[in-house]
């Protein structure tokens, strides 16, 4: 991977691979590694398909290692023209696709806004809570189960949580498909934490608002990070959030509100406070 690291560059160098830029004066992307996993960027033209072709052939007659074609798969913007849609996959070889599956539970390309992109999550939390177990053992289970990946990543619809919700209810229980048992306690009881009488099971709405405003915080902490840069180049502060295409920045978006709630001045040796400027009412500056 290295060595084909250092041939893309090599092409890009000489303007022969032009990359994708996440806006004007974003990063440029020509190439993504995960683990055994390779993802190319490039703009569709006639000289990037065959750069790219004439890059993976170099690499295999190098390293020995072959490419599956037939496994490989091209995502195209949804605004381009069929001919060059076409021209592409002939040059390469490769067929092309709408969507690019799921990396680490998570799909990559979702839309927002139907909630059948994340009926994955309900089948297979079904499937997990498909046990015979103690109700301390169940009760653990569904604190064990929660998709935790997918929901720092994405505000999931409220009719996915409560779904979630129900299943968690009926598995504590001991409810299924063939018997119904009592529920001897209301679900908001069950949700509160220890010290308050209650489970310390979390609700899915909650959890999923939290952990998306954890991520909100673990941005602006490290504000020079490269996720961090990408955000704050392609999104930045005064643009307009509605015309925004990613689910993951808007699901950000919305936990805001929330992670401002845990915000408080710090004055430590007050270099660093503007008291005449700085906005510590809330209503905007002195």
């Amino acid at each position: 991977m290295e060595y084909l690291a250092h041939l893309i560059q090599h092409e890009v160098d000489l303007q022969h691979w032009k990359g994708i830029k996440t806006s004007r004066d974003g990063p440029t992307f020509i190439h993504l590694f995960i683990a055994d996993d390779l993802i190319l960027f490039a703009k569709v033209s006639k000289r990037n398909s065959t750069t790219i072709k004439n890059t993976l052939e170099k690499f295999c007659f190098v390293s020995g290692q072959k490419i599956n074609f037939s496994k490989s798969r091209i995502f195209f913007s949804p605004h381009t023209s069929p001919s060059k849609i076409s021209q592409v996959e002939n040059d390469l070889c490769i067929s092309s696709c709408r969507d690019f599956g799921k990396y680490l539970g998570v799909p990559i390309i979702t839309d927002q806004r139907s909630s059948r992109a994340y009926n994955f999550l309900i089948n297979k939390l079904r499937s997990m809570l498909a046990n015979s177990l103690s109700l301390a053992g169940r009760m653990i289970l569904i604190n064990s189960v929660i998709p935790t990946h997918v929901m720092q990543c994405h505000l999931l619809p409220a009719k996915i949580c409560n779904v979630m919700d129900k299943l968690n209810r009926n598995f504590l229980w001991g409810n299924s498909s063939t018997k119904k048992k009592l529920h001897l306690l209301k679900w908001q009881t069950v949700t509160k934490p220890k010290l308050l009488g209650g489970l310390g099971i979390k609700e899915s709405g909650h959890r999923n608002k939290v952990l998306l405003a954890k991520r909100v915080w673990d941005l602006r902490e490290n504000s020079n990070s490269l996720h961090a840069c990408l955000f704050s180049s392609k999104y930045p502060p005064n643009s307009s959030q509605s015309k925004c295409r990613s689910t993951s920045w808007s699901s950000l978006c919305k936990a805001k509100t929330l992670c401002d709630k845990g915000t408080r001045w710090l004055i430590c040796n007050g270099t660093q406070i503007k008291f005449w400027l700085d906005n510590w009412t809330g209503f905007g500056p002195l």
